[in-house]
């Protein structure tokens, strides 16, 4: 089973697109705290504007609610109390609440700067990483780690990218979110990136593994 159609599958379950008055613009509050607005058919988050339904719902911004006692991986258990992420599963764990997408797991290890605020004298102007006072910003997260920062650069390109994607193929921006297999163009993605070409050619990954998902990822899913 697909990696992508489990997200989707479980992610129906908390649809972010039903939230909010249907016949009141919502576009200046989620704006700034991210989340979609349903009159105008159009989400943001993370500074981002995105216009496609699918790649919005799937991204699961804010997490979800997580049950240990329910949860069948072991590692992802552990996670849930200690935070982090869980490659077999495909699962993000920061402050008890789970992530689907890669993606928001990493930024949500960031603040969200508040109207205003901006960086000390003594950060870069490019909103690089600051070895003075050790922060860095992507997007509109600020940043007290520097890995949890890197990482979060390099994931909201990616985020950026299948935006960007979303435009010629939702299919294909939704799989690089998950790092999952497109059915529609047969191209499977890795951070982002096409790592299979398309036409359907099957290798030995995509049928060891049901279409670019872990092995077991639906059963291990909390």
């Amino acid at each position: 089973m697909s990696w992508l159609f489990v997200a989707l599958l479980l992610l129906n379950f908390h649809d972010p697109l039903e939230a909010g008055d249907p016949s009141v613009c919502r576009c200046e509050t989620v704006r700034a705290g991210d989340g979609w607005c349903a009159k105008c058919r159009v989400g943001y988050y993370a500074g981002l504007r995105i216009e496609s339904a699918e790649l919005f719902g799937v991204l699961d911004l804010h997490g979800h609610q997580v049950s240990a006692e329910k949860t069948r991986c072991a590692r992802c258990r552990e996670l849930i109390g200690s935070g982090g992420y869980c490659d077999t599963c495909h699962m993000g764990f920061v402050n008890g609440r789970g992530f689907f997408s890669r993606v928001c797991y990493h930024l949500a290890q960031g603040r969200i700067l508040t109207p205003g605020e901006t960086r000390k004298p003594c950060c870069p102007h490019n909103n690089d990483w600051c070895p003075i006072c050790n922060t860095g910003i992507v997007a509109n997260r600020v940043f007290d780690d520097q890995r949890d920062f890197e990482d979060a650069r390099r994931y909201y390109e990616v985020l950026r990218s299948a935006v960007h994607e979303a435009a010629r193929c939702e299919s294909c921006a939704m799989a690089m979110i998950c790092d999952s297999r497109c059915p529609v163009c047969h191209i499977v993605y890795k951070d982002g990136k096409p790592v299979e070409p398309s036409g359907g050619i099957k290798t030995d990954r995509t049928e060891s593994t049901g279409s670019g998902a872990p092995p077991g990822a639906a059963s291990s899913k909390p």
